[in-house]
């Protein structure tokens, strides 16, 4: 193997292994967040392991998605769904 294809190599698992891992951060910085909008319920716990049981199901279940776009998914519903409550209820979302 020439020294120019293995250093490309190298850094496309680089590059690859650093998205996964940011992937896996992002979800798992927005788990409460996706525990209170998606799993309504009083126990917070519960709430954050039906967010990482869905991440695991996902991630386990060989189905293609990568839980970065899983994660970006959820986020974007997240965030979308907190800016239509905050424009439907603008004198709450000030509490």
């Amino acid at each position: 193997m020439e020294p120019r294809s293995r250093i490309r190599l190298i850094a496309a698992g680089t590059i690859g292994n650093v998205l996964e891992w940011y992937g896996f951060a992002i979800y798992g910085y927005f788990a409460i967040s996706i525990g209170k909008n998606f799993f309504p319920g009083g126990d917070p716990v519960a709430q954050v392991l039906a967010a990482f049981g869905v991440f695991a199901v996902v991630h386990r279940s060989g189905i293609d998605l990568s839980p970065a776009l899983v994660a970006m998914a959820a986020a974007g519903l997240s965030l979308a769904a907190a800016l239509t409550f905050r424009e439907a209820n603008p004198r709450e979302s000030r509490r």
